[in-house]
């Protein structure tokens, strides 16, 4: 399970040379959080100086939509996770939430227990039964190593972590 979580400050307190602040582990309720750092009439503002997630988070980011993406990704595992971050840093997407929206809406395509291009190969052609109608005398001249080649250079193929591979289908 990944956890999003951020360090607020209170603005104010900072510029009068006190740090004060702490962590939060998101969804988070914004009022506990200006309770916890001092937030009131004179401390109006915050900021965000450090987090832990899988995405960057800026120090004037919405803490609101930090809630709904940590939400989202409360229910996702890992592996999806990674998947969303990776297409934000191969620039296929603007920001974390494209990447989750990629993810969501069916547009990767994950392959398990795979620790090479060559047996992600096999799996597709093992899912899509490519070979079933060939003779087995000749399907075992099937070239998978060839095949996985054509593969990575067709279509996004990326290497996550836990030995699963993700395809980006555009």
């Amino acid at each position: 399970m990944t956890e999003v979580k951020i360090w607020v400050g209170n603005l104010g307190k900072y510029n009068e040379g006190n740090l004060v602040g702490q962590w939060f582990t998101l969804p988070a309720d914004i009022e506990e959080i200006k309770e916890a750092i001092g937030i009131n009439e004179k401390y109006e503002e915050w900021f965000i100086a450090d987090f832990q997630a899988p995405f960057t988070i800026g120090q004037h980011d919405c803490i609101e939509n930090l809630n709904a993406i940590a939400e989202r990704i409360d229910s996702m595992d890992d592996h999806e996770i990674e998947a969303a971050a990776e297409l934000v840093g191969i620039g296929v997407v603007g920001d974390f939430e494209d990447g989750l929206n990629e993810v969501e809406d069916g547009r990767v395509h994950f392959y398990h227990d795979c620790d090479t291009m060559e047996e992600v190969a096999m799996t597709i052609v093992n899912e899509t039964g490519m070979l079933d109608e060939v003779p087995d005398k000749v399907a075992l001249y099937f070239d998978y190593e060839a095949y996985a080649r054509d593969l990575e250079i067709e279509s996004t193929f990326l290497e996550l972590s836990q030995s699963v591979w993700m395809q980006y289908i555009k």
